[in-house]
C-alpha cells in the first residue's frame, strides 16, 4: 500500500478520488487535499507533533470565532496514534503570497491585497479578554524579563559603548511591549501561509496557526512588510495607518535580535552562535546593511527570498 493509499484509508476516503493529492514536504505535517470536495486532513508526522493536536484544534477553532481567515476545523481524530491521528479542515483556496505568479499583480490587484491585508491585521489587534483557549506569556512581562535576562546574562560581556546602546535597545523593546495593544500573533504570517487569489488579489485565507498566541501584532505586521511587493504594502499601509505604529514597535524589537542570538548560544554553550550575535550587534551600531525593516525588490528584479525576524526573535520567544 502506497502513502496515498495509507492516508486516504485513514481519513476514510478513496484513493482514486478526482482532486486527491497528498503533500509530504512538510516537516510537521503530512497534508491530504482533496480540492474537488474542499477538505483537508492533517496528519502530524512526528510523536511531539502528535501531542499538540489538541492544542492546534484549539487555535483554529478560536481563530475562526475570531472571524479570521482561518481554515475552519470540520472534524478531528485525536486519539489515535501516528498515521491516523488527524484534523479534517476546510480547504481554503489560492495561491501562497510568495509565488512568483504575484509578483506582477496589476496595481488594481496590489491594491486589493493591500487593503485584505490591512483587514486581516486590524482584525487581529484586539484580543477580547478570555477569547484564547490556552495559556501564553504576557507580552509585557516575556519583554520585561528578556530585557532582565540579557542585562545580567549579555550586556557585562560587551564594551562599555556597546552595553550603554544595549541597555538603550533592551528599555526600548520593553517601552514598545508596554505600548503594545492586547492582539494576537499569528507567528508565521507571510510566505505560503497567505492564501491568495491571483485573478483579484484577494487574500483568501490564512494557513498554519500552530504559533499563534496573544502579543503585539507588530511581530505580523513587519513579516508582512518584509515580503511583500512595496505597492502592496503602501496599500496596506494607507489603509491601516495605525499599522505604521506597529512598525516602529517592530524596530525596538528588531534591535534586541542580535543580543538574542548572544544569549542564546551562551544558553546553548555554542561559541559560535555568541559570537556571531556580537559581530551583529557591532555591525549594527556601525551602520552597516540590515538594521532596518525594508522591502523587497519590485516585479521587475530577482526577489531575495523573503525571511522571517531571525532565529532569536521575538516570535521564538513567544512559542
Amino acid at each position: 500500500m502506497g502513502a496515498v493509499e495509507r492516508y486516504a484509508a485513514a481519513a476514510g476516503v478513496d484513493p482514486a478520488t478526482s482532486g486527491l493529492v497528498l503533500d509530504l514536504r512538510g516537516k510537521q505535517h503530512v497534508v491530504l487535499v482533496d480540492r474537488t470536495a474542499g477538505l483537508v486532513w492533517r496528519f502530524p508526522r512526528t510523536p511531539a507533533r502528535l501531542a499538540l493536536l489538541a492544542d492546534d484544534a484549539a487555535r483554529l477553532r478560536a481563530a475562526h470565532r475570531l472571524g479570521l481567515p482561518a481554515p475552519a476545523v470540520l472534524g478531528a481524530v485525536l486519539d489515535a496514534p501516528l498515521g491516523r491521528a488527524h484534523l479534517l479542515l476546510e480547504y481554503l483556496p489560492g495561491i501562497a503570497m510568495d509565488d512568483p505568479v504575484l509578483r506582477c499583480l496589476d496595481d488594481a490587484s496590489a491594491a486589493r491585497l493591500g487593503r485584505d491585508l490591512a483587514a486581516l491585521l486590524s482584525r487581529t489587534r484586539c484580543l477580547p479578554a478570555g477569547a484564547w483557549p490556552l495559556p501564553a506569556p504576557e507580552w509585557v512581562g516575556l519583554w520585561e524579563a528578556l530585557a532582565a535576562e540579557l542585562s545580567v546574562s549579555v550586556v557585562p560581556l560587551l564594551p562599555v559603548a556597546l552595553a550603554e546602546r544595549a541597555l538603550s535597545d533592551l528599555d526600548q523593546a520593553a517601552g514598545a511591549a508596554r505600548r503594545a495593544p492586547h492582539g494576537l500573533i499569528h507567528g508565521d504570517l507571510g510566505g505560503v501561509n497567505l492564501r491568495v487569489d491571483p485573478a483579484t488579489g484577494a487574500l483568501t485565507g490564512v494557513l498554519d496557526w500552530d504559533g499563534a498566541v496573544p502579543g503585539d501584532p507588530a511581530v505580523d505586521t513587519v513579516a508582512v512588510a518584509v515580503g511583500a511587493d512595496p505597492r502592496v504594502v503602501a496599500s496596506m499601509l494607507a489603509a491601516g495607518p495605525e499599522l505604521a505604529g506597529d512598525l516602529e514597535r517592530a524596530r525596538a524589537y528588531v534591535a534586541t535580535w542580535a543580543l538574542q542570538e548572544m544569549a542564546w548560544g551562551l544558553r546553548h554553550d555554542d561559541p559560535g552562535l555568541t559570537q556571531d550575535g556580537l559581530a551583529r550587534f557591532s555591525g549594527l551600531l556601525a551602520g552597516q546593511p540590515g538594521s532596518a525593516v525594508s522591502s523587497p525588490a519590485s516585479c521587475s528584479s530577482t526577489r531575495p527570498s523573503a525571511t522571517r525576524p531571525s532565529p532569536a526573535s521575538a516570535s521564538r520567544t513567544t512559542r
